[in-house]
């Protein structure tokens, strides 16, 4: 090889020349690199090998990465989505109030679906601070009026009083309507199963299975069995 020749080849050709010396079949007789084997007859330098193996490695760690951000993705949106079947019921109960100009509410218990996502068991559950505070600040004393299914009726003490207890479609929260015996003429007329539409003063949050929320009941009618 003369002096032009030497001077033409570059060493960016070295990983695929296949001029190696006839001693020494791992050194190329053109720049003197070592050369490394290729399973398919070609041949490569030992720094390109290192770079192989190094971007391998890089490879597998991103892979890595991708895999466990994935994971943690799925993991924050499964508890995203968690909820008690009694928040489901109380999503499809809850209807929106009507505005000031469309008349009255579109549901007879808008009202009273409000409060228990606020402040009854489930949001006691969840967070019991802020369910008080809200009672305290937004309920306590508001008037409040539904529907509901007589399930039971008992007279208090010395007769001051009649305790309604109704099924309100809520299953943790019946609802406690207390009736001042100047109502005593309706009172008289109602049974077990009667469905009655009432307006009252909201007295008491309730406390889970210890107590219902409590209404004064101003007014009551029977709208059906």
């Amino acid at each position: 090889m003369n002096d032009s020749e030497a001077a033409k080849h570059y060493p960016s050709d070295c990983p695929y020349c296949q001029h190696l010396n006839p001693g020494d079949a791992q050194y190329c007789s053109r720049c003197g690199k070592l050369m490394v084997r290729r399973r398919r007859g070609t041949t490569k330098t030992t720094q390109e090998q290192s770079h192989g193996k190094k971007g391998k490695k890089f490879a597998s760690i991103m892979l890595g990465t991708f895999i466990g951000l994935g994971i943690v993705i799925q993991l924050l949106f499964g508890m995203e989505d968690e909820t008690s079947p009694h928040q489901e019921d109380l999503a499809r109960l809850e209807v929106p109030f009507a505005s000031s100009s469309s008349g009255p509410l579109n549901d007879p218990n808008a009202e009273w679906y409000r409060f228990i996502r606020d402040c009854g068991s489930d949001a006691q559950d969840k967070h019991s601070v802020r369910a008080e505070h809200l009672f305290e600040t937004v309920y306590e004393n508001m008037q409040l009026s539904g529907m509901g299914t007589i399930t039971n009726i008992r007279e208090q003490v010395f007769g001051s009083y009649y305790e309604l207890w109704l099924d309100m479609g809520t299953p943790r929260d019946p609802l406690t309507l207390e009736v001042p015996t100047s109502l005593k003429g309706l009172i008289l007329g109602l049974e077990e199963g009667d469905r009655v539409l009432f307006r009252g003063t909201l007295r008491s949050q309730g406390a889970g299975f210890l107590s219902d929320p409590l209404v004064r009941a101003e007014s009551i009618e029977k709208i059906g069995t």
